[in-house]
């Protein structure tokens, strides 16, 4: 079982998987025609806009509690 673990694991710590992310992202981006960078100046005023949800959290207060910092967090083996 720790063979199997420590093969996965080395799969997904890999330079591969950071290369197929990269040409999945570039894959994505000309299919889309670059939405990410056609519609920034959109997103960037929704972020800051102020209007809160229904809910009464507003796109800022979504976006820094996504954002926060996680403590005692390890990813392939390192603690960050």
């Amino acid at each position: 079982m720790e063979k199997i673990i420590n093969a996965i694991n080395d799969l997904i710590c890999s330079n591969d998987l950071i290369v197929f992310c990269m040409g999945a992202g570039i894959y994505f981006s000309i299919v889309t025609r670059f939405l990410q960078v056609r519609y920034l100046k959109e997103m960037v005023k929704l972020l800051f806009d102020g209007k809160g949800s229904e809910k009464g959290v507003s796109s800022f207060q979504s976006f820094a509690i996504v954002k926060r910092p996680h403590r005692n967090r390890q990813y392939c083996g390192r603690s960050y």
